[in-house]
């Protein structure tokens, strides 16, 4: 039994990051980012998410992209779903 049952008529949406390439001097490239994002993204998947946004190794730019895109995607769902994780 999962942990959350929905109504089916509910839509719900998730932006997961995954950068493990920080361009910092010196940075050797993370190993589990990536492959943590996508372990959620399957996790979601099977508790009916209707839409999963699964972002790779982005720069500023692009992480400021998805995020604005994300917000304008998700104020119209009923439910967000928000993780920050920070390592290193």
């Amino acid at each position: 039994m999962p942990f959350y049952e929905s109504d089916s008529k509910e839509k719900r949406v998730a932006l997961l990051i995954g950068n493990a390439d920080y361009q910092s001097e010196g940075a050797s490239p993370l190993r589990n980012p990536v492959n943590d994002a996508r372990a959620i993204g399957s996790a979601l998947s099977e508790l009916n998410f209707s839409e999963i946004i699964i972002k790779e190794n982005l720069d500023y730019t692009a992480m400021r992209t998805a995020l604005f895109e994300f917000g304008r995607t998700a104020e119209v769902q009923t439910l967000h779903l928000s993780i920050l994780q920070a390592t290193g």
